[in-house]
């Protein structure tokens, strides 16, 4: 009862600290705003640096038919991140090659946008990355507000080169294939933020395994926490459209992919009592880990009472690591399907 206590203290502490740093981002967008009305753009191509790259994006104001001080603001909220940052290790080295197009796009799995993710482009039937973007833009006017939109820059040297894509979710959903190709074209742009290019993939849904109660579906009971040094907390729903949709009660457990090692159990939910999953069923999933656990992969399994799924995500144990909460839970399970509450809203940002 000790280790739920702190599962369920660390969840509504760190839901806390999400409100505040939504209140920071809210004002740091509004210094930042500021900072940029007092440059001058020049020209048709802004330039992102971060991590010592510099990327470049050529969409003018002419093709997207909006004015070249809306496309400023538009393109100063536009973040790049470096690759090695992204869930899967994706990364590309642009000093390999000589040119560059552009891409602007919207993703869809399963007939639903992913809130966030990362998309990665690579030589069609090959594992050469060309191309990595893992922080989404949302454009706050037009006909896609409100969307999550990649602005992705590929590279390559030759024009006429196949580009692939794919697509991890940053709920932990293994990556999906993407069934848009895109040939490579020097100096291109495709698609920009009021008629981007639409990149749809089908995920992986939970599998049935076995039918009847395993051991660990008694919860705390089936779990000696003695027998290991480290912890991590995990804040979660449980999406199984095929089961009605989110999950109210049942029985979450994590395991070791590599030893199918009991790490954690939790059947009795949280039903937080305000925010976008008020009176829904939230589960404050304590991980545990031995010395040697940190990076390694983890695997979740949930019973509903009569059955047992194999859910698609995965994470890396991280010791003292804490991912979601009540306000903004992880989604477990088929997330890209059914319906569910909306997420929490972004912040209304007015430009002046």
């Amino acid at each position: 009862m000790i280790a739920k206590s702190l599962a369920v203290a660390t969840a509504l502490a760190a839901a806390g600290a999400s409100a505040l740093t939504l209140k920071k981002e809210e004002a740091s967008v509004h210094v930042a705003r500021k900072h940029h009305h007092k440059h001058h753009h020049h020209g048709k191509k802004h330039h992102h640096k971060k991590m010592g790259w510099t990327f470049k994006s050529s969409v003018g104001a002419g093709e997207t038919g909006m004015s070249e001080k809306a496309m400023a603001k538009m393109m100063a909220h536009a973040k790049v991140e470096h690759a090695a940052n992204t869930p899967m290790g994706w990364s590309v080295n642009a000093a390999d090659y000589s040119n560059t197009m552009t891409l602007t796009a919207t993703v869809e799995v399963n007939g639903v946008e992913p809130p966030a993710g990362t998309l990665a482009a690579f030589v069609s039937n090959s594992q050469e990355c060309r191309g990595v973007m893992a922080a989404p833009m949302v454009p706050p006017f037009g006909p896609f507000a409100g969307s999550s939109m990649y602005l992705i820059t590929l590279y390559g040297d030759n024009s006429a080169e196949d580009l692939s894509f794919a697509f991890q979710p940053s709920d932990g959903t293994p990556p999906v294939d993407l069934d848009q190709i895109v040939k490579f074209k020097v100096n291109g742009n495709k698609g920009n933020v009021v008629a981007p290019f639409r990149l749809s993939g089908t995920s992986q849904a939970p599998t049935l395994t076995t039918s009847g109660p395993p051991t660990w579906a008694q919860g705390e009971a089936a779990f000696n926490y003695a027998a290991f040094e480290n912890s991590m907390t995990l804040t979660t729903t449980i999406q199984l459209p095929s089961q009605g949709g989110l999950q109210q009660s049942g029985t979450l457990a994590a395991f070791s992919k590599a030893t199918g090692e009991l790490r954690g159990v939790e059947n009795q939910p949280m039903f937080p009592p305000f925010g976008p999953y008020g009176g829904q069923a939230v589960y404050p999933l304590m991980v545990y880990g031995h010395g040697s656990s940190q990076g390694e992969a983890i695997e979740f399994k949930f019973f509903d009472g009569t059955q047992v799924f194999d859910l698609p995500q995965e994470t890396p144990f991280m010791a003292n690591d804490n991912k979601g909460n009540v306000v903004a839970p992880l989604c477990f399970g088929d997330c890209m399907s059914g319906a569910a509450p909306p997420p929490p809203p972004m912040p209304a940002y007015a430009y002046r």
